[in-house]
């Protein structure tokens, strides 16, 4: 436990009482580590005075403190006092492959904001876990001994409905979970058949063949097409069939082709001109395709 002794310093923090820094630290056997950082504290609160002190006297006393004992504090405040969780600083990195000396006052300045934030904040200045961390003997003030004996029954009440709620929601999920088992088990006893059976017997997905229905006619994005959007997609089609032949290898005998012998559709042109599908418009082309139908009706009504 902490000895306490008067001083003549102020208190700067009136709302709480009490003040708290690191000043200082103890090196370790290792020269770039640390084993104890060093806790000042200067308050008029009674928890840390011994009966020899008056009501109105400061007393100061320096605590040396590891690297646990602040994540121990730091953590239960958080856990108790939730509310400070996104306030309280954080705390500097436990592990570090190579420490050095810039190391070690970095994790100093953390600790000395930590406890100064907590000392300046009147909710958790007096708290059960920020003195336990400093080690004040609880039995210095009865009032605190009472809020402290209270606080741990009822941090203990707490715990004690988490883990019932746990285990709670442990077995009904068991109980849920052999119940199921149990509805499952007599289906398979009464249908005599297991769960591989009950498994076989699904019905298998259905097919439909699509080619037997008459399904409407739909453009490149999804949308229903009318008789005449039909008639002119048919349209299109031959043109685009026209245009690949025209582009292609021209060969004896196919449309676009031109020998010596054969004569072209447009003779009454000039002689120079030459069949040009892609110049065609759609006039032309319909009459093109009337004349070429016309054609092979008058050579079948030959035979």
């Amino acid at each position: 436990m902490v000895i306490a002794q008067k001083t003549t310093r102020l208190v700067k923090n009136r709302r709480t009482g009490i003040d708290a820094s690191v000043p200082s630290y103890e090196r370790a056997d290792n020269p770039r580590d640390v084993k104890f950082y060093h806790v000042l504290v200067v308050t008029n609160l009674p928890h840390p005075k011994s009966g020899e002190f008056a009501a109105e006297d400061v007393v100061q006393f320096m605590v040396p403190r590891s690297y646990e004992a602040f994540e121990k504090m730091h953590s239960e405040i958080i856990q108790y006092y939730p509310q400070f969780k996104s306030q309280l600083p954080v705390l500097p990195r436990k592990i570090v492959l190579f420490p050095t000396v810039d190391t070690v006052k970095e994790r100093q300045k953390a600790f000395n904001a930590l406890v100064e934030f907590i000392a300046n904040t009147e909710k958790i200045a007096k708290c059960v876990p920020f003195f336990d961390f400093l080690e004040v003997d609880p039995t210095g003030d009865k009032t605190y001994l009472k809020l402290r004996n209270s606080w741990l029954k009822e941090q203990e009440e707490k715990k004690a409905k988490s883990d019932k709620f746990q285990a709670d929601s442990s077995d009904l999920f068991l109980d849920n979970q052999n119940d199921e088992d149990d509805i499952l088990a007599d289906l398979d006893k009464e249908a005599g058949t297991g769960a591989a059976s009950r498994r076989s017997n699904m019905p298998k997905a259905y097919h439909m063949d699509l080619e037997e229905y008459d399904l409407p006619e739909l453009d490149t994005h999804g949308n229903l097409l009318n008789e005449e959007d039909s008639e002119i997609l048919k349209v299109q089609d031959d043109v685009d069939d026209l245009l690949k032949i025209s582009t292609g290898t021209k060969q004896k005998g196919v449309v676009g082709y031109k020998s010596k012998k054969s004569e072209s559709l447009f003779d009454e042109e000039e002689e120079d001109s030459k069949f040009n599908v892609q110049s065609m418009n759609t006039d032309d082309i319909l009459k093109y395709i009337s004349v070429n139908q016309k054609d092979e009706d008058d050579d079948l009504n030959l035979f």
